[in-house]
């Protein structure tokens, strides 16, 4: 039965970006074979740049590693969904886990349904569940409503008409699609119950995502501007002043997570110097 499962055409394509290394990578793989829906395929995308993914390839059959690949991560991420078999895309990042009824609740939800994209409440690294309103429109999410990608079921033909992701931008290209999605009519639906689990931690790279973010946002208040959206503009801009505290947050909790490893690494430092102390007092006969 499993076999004509994998054998079938799937039901979902899930693009899985690995840039997380291999403990991430395989935590999350994991979370895939445990799907009550089984049929579905896998493409992963290297995003680290470095690591061997050559094992991949063993941990199932539905599972492949997309080859060539570029220098950008979600130009890549852009083939593996022109290569995908199934009418739906999934997204999961290698620093994420998904539930085992992911994939069946967001199928079940859309089933009947005239929506193309369906998302998910999720669980952060500090157990707080995120969720979003029943209604997503495009001006909640210039206002910050910021969709954690690996919560993501889209339509593939709707990923691949809109043209997928933008490459202007490093690390802003999901935002930058949902909005373009949702200014053209395309419908959201929402499932209230956290179907992910994020275990990314502070980001050291988040201050280049909020510039990035800022620049997609800029550019959505200019064209709101033009063509006289003024609660678009007004919310895109209290969406930049939204991320900038993000932002700060987030620099002040790596400043944080700095200083304790400093103190940690001196503390231990100091401790072992005392050892050092110790048997050098002892060698030369000075402590009984």
């Amino acid at each position: 039965m499993a076999e004509l499962e994998h054998a079938a055409v799937p039901r979902v394509s899930i693009v899985v970006q690995a840039t997380d290394g291999d403990a991430g990578l395989r935590r999350a793989l994991a979370s895939l074979l445990d799907q009550t829906m089984e049929t579905w395929e896998a493409i992963v995308v290297d995003g680290s740049r470095g690591d061997d993914l050559a094992w991949v390839g063993e941990v199932d059959p539905r599972v492949r590693v997309l080859g060539e690949r570029s220098s950008n991560l979600y130009g890549d991420v852009n083939r593996a969904i022109a290569q995908s078999r199934a009418p739906w895309v999934a997204f999961l990042r290698s620093a994420d886990t998904w539930s085992a009824e992911k994939l069946e609740v967001q199928l079940e939800r859309a089933s009947g349904k005239d929506v193309s994209v369906v998302c998910s409440a999720f669980i952060d690294p500090g157990s707080l569940i995120h969720r979003y309103a029943a209604r997503l429109t495009y001006e909640r999410l210039l206002d910050g409503d910021d969709l954690c990608i690996s919560t993501v079921l889209a339509r593939t033909d709707v990923l691949v008409g809109h043209a997928g992701f933008s490459r202007r931008a490093a690390s802003a290209e999901p935002l930058d699609l949902w909005l373009g999605l949702l200014s053209r009519g395309v419908a959201f639906d929402v499932v209230d119950e956290p179907l992910v689990m994020t275990s990314a931690a502070a980001n050291p790279l988040y201050r280049e995502e909020f510039r990035a973010a800022r620049a997609v946002l800029s550019r959505h208040r200019r064209h709101s501007r033009v063509f006289g959206l003024g609660e678009a503009a007004a919310a895109a801009r209290r969406g930049i002043r939204r991320r900038r505290v993000t932002a700060r947050a987030h620099a002040l909790q790596l400043a944080k997570e700095d200083l304790r490893g400093r103190r940690l690494t001196a503390m231990t430092h100091a401790a072992w110097y005392g050892v050092w102390r110790l048997r050098a007092a002892r060698g030369h006969g000075r402590l009984a």
